[in-house]
């Protein structure tokens, strides 16, 4: 009976153990983001966030490496500029072309209060997207292309899943 006792608080205070949150490092689709053009059109994307601390290398030098120099650069409203490559075949299995944008910025997310004023952290974020030849968003579908599209970029930039 007593190794029973010792059995459940030793559940309990395993279960109630506070736990290192890794929310700030999960990967995620950001929802539709638009990008404002210097021209003053806008592309609006589906892009895939994530922070640089998850991947040992960065993607826009990885892409260089690959794929060679990016075919546009394109200033937005962001402290990175979008830099494009066209027509790259990123699997092997498929001749399809893709077009890859890759950008990042930081933003300013509230954290808690001083004397009633609001501090904030800025965290910065990587992103990417993916447009097929017909210039659909990859990323909104749901298919095996997908997947393999975007585990295809992962293991370009060595990316840490083990965190998430």
């Amino acid at each position: 009976m007593k190794y029973i006792y010792l059995l459940i608080i030793g559940l309990l205070i395993t279960a109630c153990a506070n736990r290192k949150s890794y929310q700030d490092y999960v990967l995620h689709e950001s929802g539709i983001t638009a990008l404002k053009l210097k021209s003053g059109n806008t592309l609006n994307v589906l892009e895939i966030r994530y922070p640089p601390k998850l991947a040992k290398k960065d993607l826009s030098h990885e892409m260089y490496k690959v794929y060679g120099k990016w075919d546009d650069s394109v200033s937005i409203n962001r402290s990175k500029p979008l830099l494009i490559w066209d027509n790259i075949k990123l699997l092997s299995w498929s001749n399809e072309p893709y077009t890859i944008g890759v950008s990042g910025d930081n933003y300013k997310a509230k954290t808690y209060k001083i004397n009633k004023k609001q501090q904030y952290h800025e965290i910065n974020y990587n992103s990417f997207f993916i447009l097929n030849a017909k210039g659909e968003d990859i990323i909104l579908k749901h298919s095996a292309e997908k997947d393999s599209i975007i585990n295809t970029i992962f293991n370009l930039m060595e990316f840490d899943r083990s965190i998430i």
